[in-house]
């Protein structure tokens, strides 16, 4: 748009706020994420690291100290997510005093007995996040800052040490898509010692990661070097649930990587995760005609109607009651008409008492 024209839709007032009503509402359906105005952005250190505003963030730090870990990781981690570069994120490294905050998490950990153990154990956790946001971010350079740069506290006779939990960076790596970022990570992690409190806490399955983002090659890495956690790993599961069809089809054509699981099982993640072209290729390639009884509430509880449609179609599965009470409690008035024109299963009181109150709340 050419200069003057914009100037004259930008200062008329009914203009400007229709159009940026509907880019606003746009945004919010493709986002999915709250917008916010910069009243609410320069009140927020974690708004402002996360949209890039570095200056002013520096200049929010310089009066308002944050005191908690959490708050301290999670501007770290939003300012990742914006994209900072390694000098900026040194800054705030230490603008933030996060050595010192290790420091004294160490202090606590170093009484086992105490009440204030899982106080520090937490903290310790929440600064392992910040490695583990750059190991998904594939922000090698980083991650090497951090590896490298952060002093480990001594340890203390009867305390407990704190070490970087590389093992969990390693399944987050995997997010990057980088199968280098993913080779270096399981080389560090191979020749560290684990944190004392994370071999009691469940990790994600790098396997697992990897099926979510599709790669291949990433896989067949793993298969040769990590096979101890592949018997642990549901890949059909997150391969579907991520969409990554390719790779469905890699899996199927590979029984080696073990977890056989039958066909029902396989097209119940399709519906429940709402993938419909996966559901589609895994019953005319495939041949996968075994449906859980109500896989239907759940095309229903995804509001999409297509898959709806064709699983009525196609498939012995049923809707039960609830499919229609569930639409009416979401507001979902298009499927409690379609599941009313097209079955027969019918729904419960409780359907009309849900209308009733949407209604209520859209009306008042």
């Amino acid at each position: 748009m050419e200069l003057n024209k914009f100037r004259l839709v930008f200062n008329n007032f009914v203009l400007n706020s229709l159009i940026f009503k509907k880019v606003s509402e746009i945004s919010k359906q493709i986002g999915k994420r709250p917008l916010l105005g910069w009243s609410e952005v320069k009140s927020s250190p974690y708004y402002l690291a996360g949209n890039g505003y570095i200056s002013q963030l520096i200049d929010y730090l310089s009066t308002k100290r944050l005191f908690d870990i959490e708050g301290v990781a999670r501007v770290l981690k939003n300012a990742l997510k914006g994209r900072c570069d390694i000098g900026t994120f040194q800054y705030l490294f230490g603008l933030l005093d996060v050595q010192e905050r290790i420091t004294h998490c160490f202090d606590y950990l170093s009484e086992a007995d105490s009440d204030d153990f899982e106080i520090g154990e937490n903290k310790i956790r929440q600064i392992n996040s910040i490695l583990e946001t750059a190991s998904k971010l594939g922000r090698l350079d980083i991650i090497k800052y951090l590896l490298e740069a952060v002093v480990i506290p001594e340890y203390k006779e009867g305390g407990s040490q704190f070490r970087w939990d590389l093992e969990r960076a390693v399944s987050y790596s995997a997010k990057s898509n980088d199968i280098e970022l993913l080779k270096f990570m399981i080389e560090k992690s191979n020749n560290s010692i684990a944190p004392f409190f994370y071999t009691m806490h469940e990790r994600p399955n790098v396997f697992d990661k990897v099926a979510s983002v599709g790669n291949i090659k990433m896989i067949e890495y793993l298969v040769e070097c990590r096979m101890e956690d592949l018997s642990e790993s549901n890949m059909l599961r997150e391969s579907i649930r991520a969409g990554q069809q390719d790779f469905v089809r890699h899996l199927l054509a590979n029984n080696s990587y073990g977890h056989i699981i039958g066909d029902f099982e396989i097209l119940h993640y399709a519906i429940r995760y709402n993938q419909f072209e996966i559901l589609k290729m895994l019953n005319q390639e495939y041949g996968m005609k075994e449906f859980y009884k109500y896989d239907m509430n759940y095309a229903a509880d995804n509001a999409n109607i297509e898959m709806l449609s064709w699983l009525s179609q196609n498939s012995s599965c049923q809707c039960s009651p609830s499919a229609m009470d569930t639409a009416a409690r979401n507001g979902q008035f298009h499927i409690v008409q379609w599941l009313h024109n097209n079955r027969t299963e019918g729904c419960t009181a409780v359907c009309f008492i849900n209308i009733y109150l949407s209604f209520y709340c859209y009306t008042y």
